[in-house]
């Protein structure tokens, strides 16, 4: 059995880059259920996902992973 940390960096550089894209994963990747927002329909309800950083006015829509792989800051 193996715990799942950043026992993989070596250095702080590392340890960094990886935090950055964990914190960049979970804030426009990954839709949270508290954010969802009820979409208007008759019958079922349907939630729209958000992303923290739809919450925030950064993103208007939510990342797929290839999207945030791809971005130039």
């Amino acid at each position: 059995m193996a715990r799942k940390t950043l026992g993989f960096s070596k250095n702080r550089r590392e340890l960094q880059n990886a935090l950055d894209f964990i914190d960049a994963h979970d804030n426009f990747v990954k839709p949270h259920g508290a954010l969802r927002l009820r979409a208007p329909s008759k019958g079922n309800q349907v939630w729209i996902p958000r992303t923290p950083a739809m919450e925030a006015g950064i993103s208007n829509h939510v990342w797929a992973l290839e999207e945030l792989l791809c971005y130039k800051a």
